[in-house]
């Protein structure tokens, strides 16, 4: 990737004693928890927006095996994001029933 450092394969490079590499987990979690503070949005972590990203791809009809590749995961990591966009779809839909079974009849 090519980035003020020059080429690097890092998507977040940190330059430390003149040597580029990786930013550190917990220093990319922290400075995506001020970056979300300083916008004023909600508390979303990293982790949260993977699995947003990967609830948008599934929902837009991406095949499973893209979205593993894309997101670096295992089958059992993406079976569990699918099953639990499921049962939010679920709760989502009897919230909705019991909104419209609750109208009155005419």
């Amino acid at each position: 990737m090519k980035h003020r450092f020059g080429q690097t394969p890092y998507f977040f490079p940190l330059v430390e004693n003149g040597q580029v590499k990786h930013i550190a987990d917990r220093t990319l979690r922290l400075k995506f928890k001020e970056f979300m503070q300083m916008c004023k949005l909600p508390q979303l972590t990293v982790h949260s927006v993977r699995y947003i990203y990967a609830t948008k791809l599934y929902l837009k009809g991406v095949p499973k095996d893209a979205i593993k590749d894309i997101l670096g995961v295992d089958e059992r990591t993406l079976k569990y994001y699918i099953k639990a966009m499921q049962e939010r779809k679920k709760r989502a839909l009897f919230t909705h029933l019991e909104k419209v079974s609750a109208l009155p009849k005419e």
